[in-house]
């Protein structure tokens, strides 16, 4: 409950929709630079909090529902209160007169369109300085629905932290566990299946073709040892022999010392993969899974090639497929499968359009790379949004935030993605 102070009365109010998990990657601690009645978080805003997440980190679904609002073609964004109609945001429905907004969003980061079902600890896109912001950071709030983009704020909480003020660092604990098993059929596991596939460090992007539109890839390296680490996790309710098989999309997967490692009742078994020539899903072998601890997939970064090269190493799904004619062996590989460079058995990538474009290039948004089909008739946002009730303001903006890493700030401008809708423009969105 929120203890309100009202002209001398106590008012209680009950917290709006579902208690949130933080939204952004697990164990990461970030303060709350502004909180609900700050500077610009009044009117509409009141009870919205802003996050100090930099420019071009990931942004975690904090709740589960429906992506009812999406815009992702914005590329414009100051301190002033001019842009305030240009920010990029995601907006999920929870299905009880409430809806999250995730404001401030980077051009064509998120994976997700209207309709996509979200649960918790879900990509839903990355921090951009889009809109009306006076330094990167993450706008988030919980609202009515009123059929638009943005809608009255309403105060809500958070699952281990209650409603955070200003100044309090939060630890993300948004992570969740795996619920794909392997159950004597077929399991296919997505990059995007929340705690099934683990990116270790920060070093990633987003592409959107490949397997389902989507894949990551980071920088392939000649150092000693990882530095990043993706691992396709899972259980086993039917030991047994599984075929196993990667999809390499067409773009941003030049790599050619990729080397895939199996994990399986208690062994390892590495596998290379030239993802420079080698497209589509590759067989990997047959292993055997008890369901041992730690059995996964795993693929690093250090694949022997220089990382002045610029080599990109993909990351997409990973299928199981259950072989029961496979011998009982413990998971060996198969006549022909498990050596050497994978062979293609799926064919080329069917993946969606668009593709990506290199890092660090700059372009227009393709005609259809944008944006929000919108659930109801009315995009426009209130005149109240950000600022007191009797008229227009700006949008809530927090103390500038230290901008990222170079390598978090994927060139993504110029991509678009075929399954995305076309939408009509909001205004006053910040």
């Amino acid at each position: 409950m929120l203890t309100v102070v009202v002209a001398g009365a106590l008012l209680w109010f009950a917290f709006a929709g579902p208690a949130l998990q933080v939204p952004w990657t697990c164990g990461v601690t970030k303060p709350c630079t502004q909180a609900h009645n700050g500077f610009s978080h009044n009117g509409t805003s009141e009870f919205a909090w802003d996050f100090d997440v930099n420019e071009g980190e990931e942004v975690w679904a904090a709740s589960a529902g429906t992506v009812s609002y999406i815009r992702m073609d914005s590329t414009t964004g100051g301190c002033d209160e001019s842009y305030g109609n240009d920010a990029n945001y995601v907006v999920v429905d929870h299905d009880d007169g409430t809806a999250i907004v995730y404001m401030h969003l980077q051009p064509n980061s998120s994976p997700l369109q209207v309709g996509d079902a979200v649960v918790p600890g879900m990509l839903i896109a990355r921090v951009g300085l889009t809109g009306y912001v006076c330094g990167d950071h993450l706008h988030l709030q919980v609202m009515e629905q009123c059929g638009s983009p943005y809608c009255q704020s309403l105060p809500a909480s958070f699952v281990d932290y209650g409603d955070p003020a200003q100044g309090d660092s939060i630890e993300s604990t948004n992570c969740p566990s795996c619920g794909l098993v392997l159950d004597g059929g077929e399991t296919l596991i997505s990059e995007l299946e929340p705690g099934c596939f683990v990116r270790e460090t920060t070093a990633w992007w987003s592409a959107f073709s490949g397997d389902d539109d989507h894949h990551f890839y980071t920088m392939a390296t000649d150092a000693d040892a990882d530095a990043s680490i993706g691992r396709w996790r899972f259980g086993v309710a039917t030991p047994g022999d599984y075929r196993v098989e990667v999809f390499v999309p067409d773009a941003d997967a030049d790599a050619s010392g990729a080397v895939y490692r199996v994990f399986h009742d208690g062994a390892v078994d590495s596998v290379p993969v030239d993802q420079a020539s080698a497209k589509g899903w590759q067989t990997l072998g047959v292993f055997g899974f008890t369901g041992a601890d730690d059995e996964h997939v795993e693929l690093g970064d250090a694949t022997g090639e220089a990382a002045a090269l610029q080599r990109r190493l993909a990351y997409d799904a990973v299928r199981f497929t259950f072989v029961p004619s496979a011998s009982d062996d413990g998971g060996s590989s198969g006549a022909g499968e498990g050596t050497g460079t994978a062979t293609g058995s799926g064919g080329a990538d069917t993946g969606g359009g668009g593709g990506s474009a290199d890092a660090g290039s700059e372009g227009g948004l393709a005609s259809d790379s944008g944006t929000s089909a919108a659930a109801g008739d009315d995009d426009a946002l209130p005149d109240t949004f950000g600022g007191a009730s009797d008229g227009p303001a700006g949008c809530g903006c927090s103390t500038p935030a230290t901008t990222g890493a170079p390598w978090l700030l994927p060139s993504l401008l110029g991509w678009a993605r075929r399954r995305r809708g076309r939408v009509r423009a909001v205004t006053r969105r910040c």
